[in-house]
């Protein structure tokens, strides 16, 4: 195949078949993870791996306000698509202008009342240099999630109208703004910049998502506050049961990270941290192209047709894991390097491990959203809980043990697997709900994983050309189902 002959494949077999939305969703992710790679390297480097911990702990300790939302604005996405198919624009005025009011009017006080047992989790934890540090970076935190909850109502606006690159554009923009604030910020401030850049990335976000929204003309007035009854009612019944699912989502977090902090100090939630930062992104990003899987699920159902769609897309969306994942592999060293400066062989060993559980997440996603579009909300909370309950329940156990530190680690991944587990047992009335935990691809991926866990790898230069080996070598198994994913499926 000549270079003008692949042009033109890569065009008309590939390309035609994506469209905006997903090309601004793969730019986003790309820009998130860009951004996030230069913030954790651009602390390490000008002041150490502990003060990267302590920021760990302030998203981790924070994130329990992502849920000062109560999930409103998830109701945008699910009910504004059935609204514009019967033309009923009053009400998608009358519903923005509800979740607009329900953000304004309780979160703030929501955020307000944090802010102290925040301090109290991080006070048992943390020096009193360090402590100060903390409260300087969670004044401007919170205030930017009270902003963020009122960007989130404009964000699901834009997804709810299939605008999602409209939303990607915005946050693209937010990381450039908060990328340079940090870097014009630190020499003054320190870390207490990444607070700072945080508030004005979310002002900034705001402000252009209220320009964007008049100029569409998406909604009659571009802030707009009203409170209907019907509309609220709407929305806090989809919403209670998404509030649920968040409270238990940021629990996690900081559970991991509290008892990370305890058993093996704020070293070794920097290095878990940047590990799951870097073991994330995959599943961000097909989390983000996998929501239209929601309302298709939907369609699927009316016309009988659940079994076959759900089996196209999970076939799909485990060799996209899979594939994503191996590349993961190999330029994992090099952002590692890039972060510390240094190559730790250690941290291959943590980031394989990690990175199982976020895999198996990651390969459900399919399920996941499948029980929200089958109206098995319920389940996903007990995911959820399980995710929670299990690790306190790991650590915990663990006290009575002389173990090793890795073990610490470890407990994350059982988790994640296990919740998998459960999203496929909840839908295994459907034809291949388990087929992923026993695909030859998901065991290949499984061999790789503990090849990079127990072979005792010394440089980068080496990890690398292993992780090539098992790119190409992955290649040549499951060659003939890569093009028929690329030919019939994309």
């Amino acid at each position: 195949m000549s270079l003008y002959q692949f042009r033109n494949f890569l065009v008309n077999k590939f390309f035609n078949k994506i469209n905006k939305n997903t090309y601004w969703l793969i730019a986003y992710f790309v820009a998130t993870s860009l951004s996030q790679l230069f913030l954790y390297s651009f602390i390490n480097y000008r002041i150490g791996k502990i003060y990267l911990g302590l920021w760990a702990l302030v998203v981790a300790a924070t994130s329990i306000g992502q849920i000062s939302g109560f999930g409103f604005s998830n109701g945008l996405v699910r009910y504004l698509p059935d609204l514009l198919i019967t033309k009923e624009y009053n009400k998608i005025q009358k519903i923005f202008g509800t979740v607009n009011f329900s953000n304004f009017f309780l979160s703030l006080p929501f955020l307000i009342i944090l802010y102290f047992p925040i301090k109290a989790y991080a006070s048992n934890l943390l020096n009193q240099d360090l402590f100060q540090t903390f409260n300087k970076l969670i004044a401007w935190y919170l205030p930017a999630i009270f902003l963020n909850n009122i960007f989130s109502t404009y964000s699901c606006l834009f997804d709810g109208f299939q605008k999602f690159y409209l939303r990607c554009i915005i946050q693209i923009s937010g990381w450039v703004i908060f990328t340079i604030l940090l870097i014009v910020f630190f020499p003054h401030w320190g870390l207490e910049s990444a607070g700072m850049a945080s508030f004005f990335q979310s002002i900034w976000q705001c402000t252009l998502a209220f320009f964007i929204t008049s100029k569409y003309k998406l909604i009659k007035n571009g802030f707009h506050l009203c409170f209907d009854k019907e509309s609220f009612k709407l929305v806090s019944n989809f919403g209670s049961k998404s509030f649920l699912i968040s409270i238990l989502v940021v629990i996690f977090d900081p559970i991991i990270k509290f008892f990370l902090t305890q058993k093996v100090g704020l070293s070794g939630v920097a290095n878990y941290e940047l590990v799951s930062k870097i073991t994330i992104q995959a599943r961000n990003l097909l989390s983000s192209i996998n929501l239209p899987i929601i309302p298709k699920i939907v369609e699927a159902r009316s016309v009988g047709g659940v079994n076959d769609y759900f089996l196209k897309v999970s076939y799909r969306n485990l060799y996209i894991s899979i594939g994503i994942s191996i590349l993961m592999f190999i330029f994992s060293p090099l952002a590692l390097q890039i972060i510390l400066h240094e190559f730790d062989p250690r941290l291959m060993v943590l980031l394989s491990i990690v990175n199982i559980g976020y895999v198996c997440s990651t390969i459900t996603t399919v399920h996941y959203y499948s029980c929200m579009g089958l109206d098995k909300m319920s389940n996903l909370v007990i995911v959820h809980f399980l995710y929670a309950s299990i690790a306190c329940m790991l650590f915990l156990f663990l006290n009575y043990f002389n173990v090793n530190q890795i073990v610490y680690f470890i407990i994350p991944s059982i988790c994640i697997f296990i919740g998998s587990l459960y999203n496929s047992f909840v839908l295994k009335k459907i034809n291949g709900a388990f087929n992923w935990l026993f695909s030859g691809v998901f065991l290949f991926f499984l061999f790789e994983s503990g090849v990079l866990i127990f072979y005792p790898l010394t440089s980068m230069i080496q990890t690398v050309t292993i992780t090539l080996c098992f790119l190409f070598l992955f290649i040549f198994i499951f060659s003939n189902r890569i093009k028929s994913l690329i030919f019939n499926r994309l």
